[in-house]
C-alpha cells in the first residue's frame, strides 16, 4: 500500500534537506522511495551570481591626471576654507551661512580625496564651484560690513584720542599723560616717549606710538605680540634695568583689578594670577600689556573713568598720621620745670 504523503511528511523531507542529508539518506530515514523524495524535495535557491566588475586599471597618463586634478581641487577647497573658517562674521545670519558653507566644503574635500575616477572628480569639481559661487555674495556682504565696522572703530579711536588730548598743549604732553596706563612706570615714561621720537623722527613718532597703544587696546590674552615689539621692548628695557619696578607695576595692576573686574570675570582673574607667577621678564611684560588692554576695554564698557583711575594712581600714598603725643609730653614737662 503506498504511503500517504501529507504536509507533515513533506515538512520532514524539507527538514532533512535543510540539515544536509542527501536524497537517498532521507529516503532511508523516512522509508520513502527515491521518486517520492525527489518529487517533494525542496527546490534549491539559485544563488544570484553578481557579476563582479573587473577592476579597471588606469593608464599612467590618466592616473597622473587624476592625482593632479585631485590635488588642484583640494587646494581650491583649502583656499576657500581659509577665507571662512576663522572669519569673524559680522552678523548672526552671515555666521550661520558661513558655518553651513564650511561643513559643505569639508564634506566635499573628503569626497575629493577618495575620488578614483576622472568622471567622479569632474562631478565633485562642479559641486565645489557651485558652492564657491554661492559664497561670493556672502563674502562680499560680510566684507562691506567689516569695512564699515573698522571705519567706525577707527573714528571712535580718533575721537577718543582727541578727547584725551584735550587739555594737553602738545602730543608730547599727551603721551606723557596716557602712557602710564600701558607702562605703569611714571619715572621712566619720558624716556620711552623720547626713544620713539629718536627712532621714528619728528613727523612719525607720534603716529607710531599711537598705533602701538591702539593695538594694545585690542589685545586679548591669547594674542601674539609680534606687532608690538617696539613698545614691549621699551617696557622690557625698563624692567631689565630697574627690576624694583615690577613690584610697583603689580601693585598698580592689583588696584585696577579691584576697581574694574567682578567675580564674573573668572577667565581674566585666572590670567591675572598666572601673570603674577611670571618667571621671565619678557613674559611679565607681555602679560602686563595684555592686562592693560583688557582693563582698558572693560573700563570703557562699564563706564569707569580711566582718567580718574590714573589720577589716583599718580597720587602718592597718604602718609600715616604722625603720633604727636611725644612732643606734647615734652612740652608739658618743660612747662612743669
Amino acid at each position: 500500500m503506498p504511503r500517504i504523503i501529507n504536509e507533515d511528511l513533506i515538512a520532514k523531507i524539507a527538514d532533512f534537506a535543510g540539515r544536509g542529508y542527501s536524497k537517498s539518506a532521507t529516503g532511508r530515514e523516512l522509508k520513502l522511495d527515491r521518486a517520492t523524495v525527489r518529487k517533494y524535495w525542496p527546490e534549491e535557491e539559485e544563488e544570484s551570481e553578481v557579476a563582479e566588475t573587473p577592476e579597471v586599471k588606469l593608464s599612467l597618463e590618466d592616473e597622473f591626471r587624476l592625482l593632479t586634478s585631485r590635488n588642484e581641487l583640494g587646494w581650491d577647497i583649502n583656499e576657500t576654507l581659509s577665507k571662512i573658517e576663522d572669519r569673524r562674521w559680522e552678523t548672526p545670519e552671515l555666521t550661520k551661512k558661513g558655518q553651513l558653507a564650511t561643513e559643505s566644503l569639508r564634506f566635499l574635500k573628503g569626497k575629493v580625496q577618495k575620488a578614483e575616477t576622472l568622471d567622479e572628480l569632474g562631478s565633485l569639481s562642479g559641486l565645489v564651484n557651485l558652492k564657491c559661487e554661492e559664497l561670493k555674495p556672502i563674502l562680499e556682504e560680510d566684507d562691506k560690513l567689516e569695512e564699515k565696522r573698522l571705519e567706525r572703530e577707527e573714528k571712535e579711536r580718533k575721537e577718543e584720542a582727541a578727547r584725551r588730548r584735550k587739555g594737553h598743549e602738545t602730543l608730547w604732553q599727551y603721551y606723557l599723560a596716557i602712557l602710564p596706563w600701558y607702562i605703569p612706570c611714571r619715572k621712566y615714561i619720558e624716556d620711552v616717549v623720547r626713544t620713539f621720537l629718536v627712532k621714528n623722527g619728528y613727523y612719525e613718532w607720534a603716529e607710531v606710538l599711537g598705533s602701538q597703544l591702539a593695538l594694545v587696546d585690542e589685545l586679548k590674552w591669547e594674542d601674539d605680540m609680534d606687532e608690538l615689539e617696539p613698545l614691549s621692548q621699551e617696557f622690557l628695557n625698563i624692567i631689565t634695568g630697574h627690576p624694583e619696578e615690577k613690584d610697583k607695576i603689580i601693585e598698580v595692576m592689583a588696584q585696577r583689578r579691584l576697581r574694574i573686574l567682578t567675580a564674573r570675570d573668572e577667565d581674566i582673574i585666572d590670567a591675572f594670577n598666572a601673570w603674577l607667577n611670571s618667571e621671565e621678564d619678557a613674559e611679565f611684560v607681555e602679560g602686563a600689556l595684555k592686562l592693560a588692554g583688557i582693563f582698558w576695554r572693560l573700563a570703557k564698557e562699564r563706564y569707569i573713568d580711566i582718567d580718574e583711575l590714573m589720577k589716583q594712581e599718580a597720587s602718592p600714598p597718604k602718609e600715616p598720621a604722625k603720633d604727636k603725643r611725644g612732643k606734647a609730653d615734652k612740652a608739658r614737662r618743660a612747662l612743669a620745670a
